[in-house]
């Protein structure tokens, strides 16, 4: 258990001190931004019985399925390219653990943005 809270707290710290986790966001937040307008501009010309919220949260794993293996591979790149990645799978956490936390920082990350 100590091991997945040093995991957690490296993570966290990478993700916040990386620029391009908020150009990831913003990106994400332009696109989402897009999509909600295009579902109200839709709404607008078809008379529909749904909202926008639900035709857009009904649409909304589409651009989550792209942005969170974005960040989780940046992430994996980025520990290669100082020279931690080796360090990092040399604990005594198994390597899958330490994708599946990498994955879910990504995922807090990426909602927390929003």
């Amino acid at each position: 258990m100590r091991n997945t809270f040093l995991i957690f707290r490296h993570e966290l710290r990478m993700l916040v001190i990386a620029p391009s986790t908020y150009v990831a966001s913003v990106l994400f937040l332009a696109l989402m931004a897009l999509v909600y307008w295009s579902i109200v501009r839709d709404l607008t010309l078809v008379a529909s019985e749904d909202l926008p919220t639900t035709e857009f949260f009904r649409n909304f794993w589409f651009p989550c399925l792209f942005v969170v293996p974005l960040l989780t591979m940046k992430s994996l790149a980025e520990e290669r390219r100082t020279g931690t990645l080796s360090t990092l799978l040399t604990t005594r956490v198994l390597w899958w653990w330490v994708n599946f936390w990498r994955l879910t920082f990504s995922i807090v990350a990426s909602g927390h943005s929003r």
